[in-house]
């Protein structure tokens, strides 16, 4: 019987290390960003030591990935013992160089172990795309193409008269606390095909739904005129935060867009003019979306909140006032519609208005809409033909993973207003809602798939 001491060291080739992966992935990164770190472990399974002669990168100092073995970096490390039984991590970064085209580039290298008189190779794997960047800028009117994404790194301002226009396809990604500040006009113009993306500039999968990742867009008094055509707004603090004042409120057009995943709130505005219509608004901490002043009306449009990733605050989901929730003064509200819509979530109360005096009535309604609220005898007069949802009924498909589209038994079906139906009549993909007379409440209209 041949056996050996934890502290002998097997040298013979038969003795092999084990490794935590067979090829290193980084995702999807922007060039001239590091990425997250990566843990590579190795593990020596064996009653004696290993002795690593090298670990190195096989494109030397050229590598666009970054490696420390033990406290110590470097692109070669040499004589790493594991001890029996024992392991060790490799702990990398990529830090790509730019590529200087529009599209995807992959960059490839090798993680080489030399030992035992053998050497073992893990392949590293990453794509980066180049980008756009802006910091702290000021603009007059340019246009947003579908090329190169754009990161905004602090923020970027359109300034009062101006226009910020962004094409079908293309893509901000805005860094932590970044903000999107628009004084003028913005237009975003994208297609059910080709989406605008506002997101987080961490793009790798474990940022794929963290909320509070950037700031906000934010509209300031001076704004008018904005427009928004297929959007998809996700991962910030707030989606659309709108600084209106009741002489001059902020006009907003949202069609087919998706606001979702923030940590406070999708909607926060104060004497504002929103115009909705086919449009998503998901899973806040705080309110889904909450009207302070102004006139508003949604239509055919899907609420629900079961909160991000952080808890969500106790408060409904949607809100309407006339008077402001940070500083109470007043903020006439003209007029509040709900029709064809879906408003539902996590607690008993979804809904829930707000009057500076007891003695004020305000002019809300909610028409034909499938809620999920306590009405009380004091708001029953805001609710028009409203359906109360019923936790024990199918609803969507797959809230949890943000498919809103109608499941086949959903209290939805078959339950909308076809005259307001007329009004959009087709849903979020461009589908008829009213062919068969019978259109759905929300953003999707049935069809089996």
């Amino acid at each position: 019987m041949i056996s050996c001491s934890k502290n002998e060291i097997l040298s013979l080739p038969n003795y092999s290390l084990q490794y935590s992966v067979e090829q290193i992935d980084f995702d999807t990164l922007f060039t001239e960003t590091g990425s997250i770190t990566r843990a590579i472990k190795l593990y020596n399974p064996h009653k004696g030591s290993l002795l690593i002669d090298a670990i190195e990168l096989l494109q030397g100092s050229n590598s666009q990935y970054i490696m420390n073995v033990n406290g110590v970096s470097g692109t070669i490390i040499k004589n790493v013992e594991i001890a029996a039984q024992d392991s060790i991590y490799i702990f990398m970064q990529a830090f790509l160089n730019q590529n200087n085209v529009d599209t995807l580039v992959q960059y490839v290298d090798s993680l080489l172990i030399s030992y035992n008189s053998k050497r073992e190779s893990l392949p590293i794997v990453s794509w980066g795309q180049d980008v756009i960047k802006h910091k702290g800028e000021m603009r007059e009117s340019f246009t947003i193409t579908a090329g190169k994404p754009h990161v905004i790194l602090d923020s970027l301002v359109i300034l009062k008269g101006h226009t910020l226009t962004i094409e079908a396809g293309a893509r901000l990604y805005l860094h932590y606390k970044a903000n999107l500040v628009i004084h003028g006009s913005l237009c975003v113009q994208g297609t059910y095909d080709k989406p605008v993306l506002f997101s987080s500039n961490r793009i790798e999968e474990a940022y794929e739904t963290l909320p509070g990742q950037w700031g906000s867009i934010i509209f300031r008094e001076s704004s008018t005129a904005n427009t928004f055509e297929y959007a998809v707004i996700r991962n910030a603090v707030n989606g659309l935060r709108v600084y209106g004042n009741a002489e001059n409120p902020i006009s907003i057009s949202l069609t087919n867009t998706r606001i979702q995943n923030m940590s406070a709130n999708c909607i926060f505005a104060e004497n504002a003019h929103i115009s909705a219509s086919n449009c998503v608004l998901a899973n806040a901490n705080d309110y889904v979306l909450a009207l302070q002043g102004g006139a508003h009306s949604f239509v055919h449009s899907s609420i629900s909140n079961q909160g991000a990733i952080g808890g969500r605050n106790y408060v409904p989901s949607v809100a309407i006032s006339n008077y402001s929730f940070v500083n109470e003064q007043e903020c006439p509200l003209l007029q509040v519609v709900f029709s064809n819509s879906i408003i539902v979530g996590k607690i008993q109360n979804e809904i829930d208005v707000f009057t500076q005096n007891d003695t004020d009535v305000l002019d809300v309604e909610f028409f034909n809409c499938l809620v999920k609220t306590t009405i009380e005898s004091k708001y029953a007069h805001y609710f028009n033909s409203s359906i109360q949802f019923d936790e024990h009924e199918n609803l969507f498909r797959n809230m949890y993973e943000l498919n809103f589209t109608l499941d086949t038994l959903s209290q939805a079906k078959d339950n909308g207003n076809f005259e307001v139906a007329q009004l959009v009549p087709d849903d979020f993909r461009g589908q008829s809602r009213i062919a068969d007379t019978k259109p759905d409440i929300g953003a999707y209209e049935f069809f089996s798939e």
